[in-house]
């Protein structure tokens, strides 16, 4: 459904997007979890895994879903989704399904007819999706505090049923009742299948987006604001339990083992358009000063709080956090240039997200 990291069931393989980076990442389960970036189109946002094991990425920037081949060494095949895509998901048939939050709709890519495609109007601010055992879609509607269900058996005829206050994600338990979470309302409402969907809220953290449900049925939710992820155990009446994660927890995912795995924003959500531009000086008598100067110039969000990261050689040197302004000095300390001339790579990220902004190789002279 609608994840920003998935966990592969059958293998543990991890995989991920990078939003600004505009890759995604394969942490191979039995490789110790060595990494592997494939290029991706523009934001790439949410991920989902097919019968094969194989990665569908919606890149909301490029209005495109695409399918990494992991047979033929992740070649990649971009199809034209709607516009604003926010979620994909992978039904029982293998047929893929694209939520386009600008138009208000989703698109079926139907596996055996060659990836035709067929629209299907849903609710206003479409987000979430994820699929039930008898392949029926379910979709939260954002603007709407609702969630649609598109009916199988009835050529996906549509049903809506009230949810809480702008619910992000959708999740199915092995019952097939429907989990939604709702960010502005601080919980998650349960749709009971058993009871024709009658509603039932549990309360969790504070803004949760992404939900998750485990092999036992115990739901789990991403709570923004808390900094951690809420447990409704469902073998004690969905009591609560919250655990501490990273700043900023936005999706979770667990593994074969249990383990959970969480995809997160390290604070605000990085806006798109923010850059890094870097200029360097360095003093000509650097044996007195020893310190490499650096005007840092943000051309967006003039508001953003970041970390200077500067990497020596791949390796992280020395970090310095600053606050809003468009232009910051910054000063590293050279110490470990050691040498009458040192040739180094350096580059910098914000606390936002770990891509690399700028890299440079520099040589320089110490007097």
């Amino acid at each position: 459904g609608n994840h920003m990291l998935v966990v592969n069931g059958d293998t543990g393989d991890v995989w991920a997007v990078r939003y600004t980076a505009n890759m995604i990442t394969l942490y191979d389960a039995g490789a110790g979890y060595a990494k592997t970036e494939l290029a991706a189109l523009t934001n790439p946002l949410m991920v989902a895994l097919d019968g094969e094991g194989d990665p569908w990425v919606i890149n909301r920037g490029s209005n495109m879903v695409s399918h990494y081949n992991i047979s033929d060494a992740y070649t990649r095949t971009d199809y034209a989704t709607g516009s604003a895509p926010t979620g994909v998901t992978v039904d029982l048939n293998g047929d893929v399904w694209v939520v386009n939050s600008g138009d208000d709709d989703v698109r079926h890519y139907d596996r055996s007819g060659g990836w035709s495609t067929t629209d299907y109007a849903i609710g206003n601010g479409a987000n979430g999706i994820a699929i039930d055992s008898l392949n029926n879609v379910w979709v939260a509607n954002t603007d709407d505090d609702d969630v649609s269900l598109l009916d199988a058996a009835s050529a996906y005829a549509r049903t809506d049923y009230a949810v809480g206050n702008d619910p992000r994600s959708v999740v199915i338990d092995s019952n097939d009742n429907v989990w939604v979470s709702n960010k502005l309302d601080s919980d998650v409402s349960r749709l009971e299948k058993a009871s024709a969907y009658a509603r039932t809220d549990f309360a969790v953290g504070s803004n949760p987006v992404g939900i998750s449900v485990d092999e036992n049925d115990n739901i789990i939710s991403s709570n923004y604001n808390d900094n951690d992820v809420s447990l409704l155990n469902a073998s004690d009446a969905y009591s609560r339990t919250d655990y501490a994660t990273g700043t900023g927890p936005w999706n979770v995912g667990a593994d074969m083992t249990g383990q959970r795995w969480f995809a997160k924003f390290g604070g605000a959500p990085p806006p798109p358009s923010v850059t890094l531009n870097i200029s360097e000086s360095l003093p000509a008598n650097n044996s007195q000063f020893n310190t490499l100067l650096l005007n840092l110039n943000l051309t967006a969000n003039a508001s953003l709080t970041f970390d200077a990261k500067l990497f020596i050689n791949g390796v992280l040197n020395q970090t310095a956090q600053y606050g809003s302004g468009t232009d910051v000095f910054v000063d590293f300390d050279l110490a470990f240039l050691n040498t009458t001339e040192e040739t180094f790579t350096y580059y910098f990220s914000l606390n936002t997200t770990s891509d690399q902004k700028n890299t440079t190789v520099k040589t320089f002279h110490i007097d």
